[in-house]
């Protein structure tokens, strides 16, 4: 069938088409160019002193109430130690020499996730927030999304601690970082609260450490 439409028309529609694409592309790919963004802002550096700690993670296995706890301590020149407690299969010290280029990854991968800017009061707030918004939301409607509450015990506290010499974001001068972060039941909250990013990010990170513990190619050395 021969195409009826004026040049003008087929012009027109030409564009429409054409603008409606590159507003969805824009929008699609909008996210990632601004979590791109986002991420190449951020620099750091290392302490020079071989001995300085500049991470460490604790956390005790759910439902235990012990003061010794696995831990992981990543020194400034590399040096990963990861101590088991007794009460603990393959407990013991293990330790690895991490490589340069495998250090400023490590950290790099951390800093991508947020470790450098979580800020415990205000998530404690957001997270807050949306339980009582969800809470209103069900009295209205006891029937709708948010009626199931899920209640969960014996949930582990996650306790980062994280010091580099410098850090900065986008333009702002750098800045010593000294930043501690305590959080209780990381993976349920990141999973139960979908709409703060920051939370998963945080279970994304601490995934990433308790990865490294239980890493085969850590040698023991106590």
């Amino acid at each position: 069938m021969p195409d009826t439409l004026a040049p003008v028309q087929r012009l027109r529609r030409h564009r429409r088409v054409s603008a409606f694409v590159g507003f969805f592309l824009l929008h699609a790919l909008l996210p990632t160019y601004a979590s791109a963004q986002a991420l190449e802002a951020r620099s750091f550096e290392l302490s020079s002193d071989p001995g300085v700690v500049i991470l460490r993670m604790s956390e005790p296995p759910a439902g235990l109430a012990v003061t010794d706890v696995p831990t992981l301590t990543l020194y400034a020149d590399g040096r990963l130690v990861v101590e088991r407690p007794a009460y603990l299969k393959q407990s013991g010290t293990y330790e690895k020499m991490l490589g340069s280029a495998e250090l400023q990854a490590l950290v790099k991968s951390l800093l991508d996730r947020g470790l450098g800017d979580f800020e415990v009061p205000t998530m404690r707030d957001r997270k807050q927030q949306l339980s009582r918004e969800r809470a209103q939301a069900h009295f209205s409607d006891p029937t709708g999304p948010g009626a199931t509450v899920s209640i969960v015990s014996d949930l582990g506290t996650t306790r980062i601690e994280l010091a580099l010499a410098g850090y900065a974001v986008g333009r702002s001068a750098s800045q010593p970082l000294a930043k501690t972060i305590v959080w209780s039941g990381v993976e349920h909250d990141a999973e139960l609260y979908p709409e703060v990013p920051e939370l998963r990010a945080l279970a994304e990170a601490v995934a990433e450490l308790r990865s490294i513990m239980s890493s085969s190619d850590l040698v023991q050395t106590r």
